[in-house]
């Protein structure tokens, strides 16, 4: 009965249920700056360095359970950015690998548009795309044939796992041009994210 009468006149008061345990924290403090002294703590996988002499200078001001909890949360975003990075690949030379990919846009009564783009990731370079209806494996091999004579082919093809894209007649003219083609794992989509972020899909 003793904590239901507490609860009442707490709510009288207007003030919290519940209090977090331990000493109460009465030094103010900027928290744009902790959070800046905590992005410059040495971040590990699991451990951060030099989070305890941190909550020395401010112990007066914040518990150790609050800014464990927020050097952990800056610490989780650190490692998930380094290990996106890990997946990410700048390609610094024009002419060396090619994205190709298909998506189709609704135009309503006009029907569907099929696009299929194509773009050098090195120069982020967009060749025109092939436009019109879904175009069969013989249609993609004569526009990346014509591609290839005019600009020259890539050493790299990057695509998915279409079946118009991997078509016997594709196949057949990446041989001819000595490109080696490089399939996106049917797990990971943002393996060819550069040409389906020009694509739109």
């Amino acid at each position: 009965m003793s904590t239901l009468g507490r609860w009442r006149r707490r709510k009288k008061e207007d003030r919290p249920f519940l209090n977090r345990p331990g000493p109460k924290k009465a030094e103010p403090f900027d928290p744009s700056v902790l959070d800046a002294q905590i992005r410059l703590l040495g971040h590990g996988v699991k451990r951060s360095a030099g989070a305890t002499k941190l909550y020395g200078r401010y112990q007066e001001s914040i518990s150790r359970r609050e800014l464990s909890r927020m050097v952990g949360q800056v610490r989780q975003d650190l490692v998930a950015d380094q290990r996106r990075n890990l997946r990410r690949i700048d390609w610094l030379m024009s002419g060396v690998v090619w994205a190709l990919d298909g998506t189709e846009y609704d135009l309503g009564m006009v029907g569907k548009v099929h696009l299929h783009n194509t773009q050098d990731l090195g120069s982020r370079y967009k060749f025109p795309p092939l436009a019109g209806e879904c175009p069969g494996g013989e249609e993609i091999a004569g526009y990346l044939s014509e591609k290839f004579s005019r600009f020259g082919p890539p050493l790299l093809l990057k695509r998915d796992n279409a079946g118009n894209l991997n078509h016997g007649v594709v196949n057949g003219v990446l041989s001819e041009f000595f490109v080696l083609p490089l399939n996106s794992p049917t797990y990971y989509a943002p393996y060819n994210g550069a040409i389906e972020e020009s694509s739109g899909s």
